[in-house]
């Protein structure tokens, strides 16, 4: 199997309103509503959604335990992060922290942190591949960003990285698949 994108992730809030403001007004979402049910759309042709529900298991079958404010997730801009800092701040919601760089899924990107009204943790940073003002280097592989490296020129073995303590001591789970990938 193969997992090709995410289809939608479901949140659940404590207060509706508050919680539409912050994706729509401040985030520029667009707010979708259909028989009782309330999304969130964004992105490139509306296909990535946030469901948000109002009450813990409120459609079944729901996550065994929705708890407010336990998302931790980055979210992808076009506009570069000061753009997006200014628009923030313009609005009149409060930055947790940034910009910063930090290290995700497409490489290192400067990022902002907010809150949204249920505590979950939104990063926001701006699609850095190409952009011909933040270049970092990768700090697990050595390349520029955008340029995935093989595997194998990671600079280290599975071993070494239990040794320099890269890994968790508990981590000797990942030997079985993971050190033909990483070795």
């Amino acid at each position: 199997m193969r997992i090709g994108n995410l289809d939608h992730l479901v949140m659940t809030t404590q207060d509706l309103d508050d919680c539409l403001h912050f994706y729509v007004d401040v985030l520029g979402m667009r707010c979708e509503r259909s028989n009782g049910r309330y999304s969130v759309r964004f992105g490139t042709g509306d296909f990535e959604k946030f469901n948000i529900h109002t009450r813990k298991a409120e459609f079944l079958p729901a996550a065994a335990h929705p708890t407010y404010g336990s998302l931790d997730l980055r979210l992808v801009v076009d506009e570069k992060i000061d753009a997006v800092r200014r628009e923030v701040e313009e609005s009149g919601y409060p930055i947790e922290e940034g910009p910063v760089v930090r290290h995700g899924a497409r490489g290192e990107m400067q990022s902002i942190y907010l809150r949204d009204p249920d505590g979950n943790l939104i990063e926001v940073a701006p699609d850095v591949v190409g952009d011909p003002d933040f270049s970092p280097t990768c700090v697990w592989c050595g390349t520029g960003h955008g340029t995935p490296a093989p595997a194998t020129s990671m600079g280290f073995s599975l071993n070494a990285a239990f040794s320099y303590r890269l890994l968790p001591k508990n981590a000797s789970s990942l030997s079985n698949g993971m050190a033909s990938r990483l070795s």
